[in-house]
């Protein structure tokens, strides 16, 4: 259980950087769509280390909440960034 936590982290945290590097330096189109899959899979690999620590009953829980926290928060400024483009 301990790797699946550490594997999904992982996926998690460079999903997150990829999506950042992609988002900062394409142009629209397929880049861009490959940046909302990245961010949906890092999503998911947060929420999958969400539920192993809880699983696992440790410490880890606290820093994977706060990534998935950090998903959250990042879609819900894109969907408001997105009203406000004129």
């Amino acid at each position: 259980m301990k790797t699946i936590w550490y594997v999904s982290a992982t996926i998690s945290l460079l999903c997150a950087a990829l999506a950042i590097w992609l988002s900062a330096t394409a142009g629209a189109g397929p880049k861009m769509l490959a940046a909302a899959h990245l961010f949906i899979l890092g999503a998911c690999a947060a929420l999958v280390c969400v539920i192993t620590a809880v699983a696992l009953q440790s410490r880890r829980v606290i820093p994977s909440a706060v990534v998935l926290l950090a998903y959250a928060a990042t879609f819900v400024l894109f969907f408001v960034s997105i009203g406000n483009v004129r």
